[in-house]
């Protein structure tokens, strides 16, 4: 008897020291961005880079940041691409996104035409359909997975020797530390660079706050009724008489749309 309850307070003891060191990961992974979601605009390949914070139980992905010491200033940044100009809105605190699994929320900081915004939505529910196919990204083998969300079909791959859950954007919810992701388009994509355990603050991975709070929703409609007036701007700077032949203005693709 007394054999028995040793057991279970080593079993209890093994438990609680394993929740307490998942609890204790903290570290950021580097990944390359890749987002063709402008028609408009030549593909671009090369991408941006984006780094996601680790810390007990939460994540923050953070992406088109500026280095700087300008404070917080929207700036435009230009990239030439097969002689046209790609243009990037970042400012020095980047666009983030913030996963609290503790509350199940995700708060979402976007940055446009001179002004910040926040997004508080609940996490979402990915449905993954885990294949039994495998490869290595770099030296890390990983496991092929798929899912559906709001629009697009994603292939992810994760390591599972890399007990973290999250990734890049907002996937997360796989056995393992998800390395790779794309969707069939190929117009979203996010490659995995290399993963630096070490101690992470906790303003490295708070919330976003103090900006203007929109729905997913509006803030599309904000984002198109900028590019439609950035657009007429344009056109009106063109000598008289010039015809413009257009079929209708094209948009920038959002990563998340409803079907």
């Amino acid at each position: 008897m007394k054999k028995f309850y040793f057991l279970l307070i080593f079993l209890f003891l093994t438990i609680i020291r394993t929740s307490i060191a998942q609890n204790e990961l903290a570290g950021f992974v580097l990944y390359k961005q890749i987002l063709n979601l402008n028609p408009h605009a030549p593909e671009d390949e090369d991408g941006i880079n984006a780094c996601l914070f680790f810390r007990g139980n939460s994540t923050k992905y953070v992406y088109d940041r500026i280095d700087s010491t300008i404070g917080d200033t929207v700036r435009i940044l230009r990239k030439e691409l097969m002689g046209m100009t790609r243009f990037y809105q970042r400012d020095s605190i980047g666009k983030q996104i913030f996963i609290d699994f503790s509350n199940k929320q995700v708060i979402q900081r976007d940055v446009g035409y001179g002004h910040a915004y926040i997004i508080e939505e609940s996490l979402p529910i990915f449905n993954w359909i885990i294949s039994t196919e495998q490869k290595k990204i770099g030296d890390i083998p990983c496991q092929k997975a798929a899912t559906r969300h709001r629009g697009r079909n994603y292939e992810v791959w994760f390591a599972p020797s890399i007990p973290i859950n999250g990734g890049p954007w907002k996937f997360y919810g796989l056995p393992g530390l998800i390395l790779e992701a794309g969707d069939e388009t190929g117009e979203v994509k996010f490659r995995f660079k290399k993963i630096i355990n070490s101690s992470v603050s906790e303003k490295l991975v708070d919330k976003p706050t103090g900006e203007r709070k929109v729905t997913r929703k509006e803030l599309e409609k904000i984002y198109d009724e900028e590019y439609d007036k950035k657009e007429k701007k344009f056109f009106s700077t063109m000598p008289k008489g010039t015809t413009v032949i257009s079929t209708g203005t094209i948009h920038p693709k959002p990563i998340e749309y409803d079907e």
